[in-house]
């Protein structure tokens, strides 16, 4: 596509549209305290857009990549939340010493497989513990930070080359070798949705990231809402900056008053699942 029409087209469909239509700084209801809910389109972009890394005014770009980013976030944090509530339940069986069927069972511990908890959770209590840390959402307010930081909002090489929002570098690797023996540069990640899902299930399920999970549960138990500042400090691992990387994602919490995006939720799925690629389109 035309760099200047794409640039024009992405203006209108990743800042405007979303913005005029479901806005994202206005309130449609209350939430919590003073913040707001605001009202997210089910929209997919998979590659970064030029527009993120050429011209275009700063503010702009950030409120692009906010609209980018923002709904695979919460579509992810949706598929982990339903997860979970099937998992609770389950474990509220358990406790009560009803009998699960076998495919509730095997699904359990396929679940605990998934998130790397090796012992079996229909008849071990601290395989039941350890699910309920890592099996839970991500901050959306942290996960912006820090894709923010790594991908200087999108325009890192990192970003444009290999969809990789979260400086993940190290997870996958960069290049193939053909049967000829050329060797071909393959996308770290499918999408920027595969990169956002690899991002939350590494903090999910890597051991460097424990403190995070628990400071979360606690939060759960305390009945209080789960904040990126508050979980921060369970980064220390993510970066050999380690306080220093930690103060940053905080700072860019509150700069950019990310917060305002704990009580985003998803419009209802039906006709709202768009796919933003080279071509754009908006399901009304």
């Amino acid at each position: 596509m035309n760099y200047y029409l794409e640039k024009n087209y992405l203006h209108k469909m990743l800042v405007c549209v979303p913005v005029l239509m479901h806005p994202l700084h206005a309130a449609a209801a209350k939430g919590d305290g003073n913040t707001p809910v605001i009202e997210v389109p089910r929209q997919e972009v998979k590659d970064v857009p030029h527009a993120l890394h050429r011209g275009s005014d700063y503010e702009e770009k950030q409120q692009m990549f906010v609209n980018i980013l923002l709904p695979l976030l919460l579509m992810e944090n949706e598929i982990i939340e339903n997860k979970r509530k099937r998992m609770m339940r389950d474990f509220a069986e358990l406790k009560q010493n009803a009998n699960l069927n076998e495919e509730e069972k095997e699904w359990l511990r396929d679940l605990a497989r998934e998130y790397k908890v090796d012992q079996d959770p229909i008849t071990d209590d601290r395989a039941r513990r350890e699910m309920s840390e890592r099996v839970d959402i991500i901050p959306v307010d942290l996960a912006l930070a820090q894709a923010a930081t790594e991908t200087g909002w999108g325009a890192s090489y990192g970003a444009r080359k290999d969809r990789d929002l979260f400086g993940m570098t190290g997870l996958r690797g960069r290049r193939i070798r053909t049967s000829s023996g050329r060797m071909l540069r393959v996308p770290k990640f499918a999408s920027l949705r595969d990169a956002v899902r690899t991002y939350i299930h590494n903090l999910n399920s890597h051991n460097a990231y424990k403190s995070l999970r628990a400071t979360r549960m606690k939060l759960r138990a305390e009945q209080k809402p789960v904040h990126g500042g508050v979980v921060a400090d369970g980064l220390l691992k993510y970066s050999t900056r380690r306080g220093q990387y930690v103060q940053q994602i905080r700072s860019m919490i509150r700069q950019n008053n990310f917060n305002r995006y704990i009580n985003a939720r998803l419009l209802p799925s039906r006709d709202q699942v768009v796919s933003l690629d080279s071509r754009l389109a908006y399901a009304n």
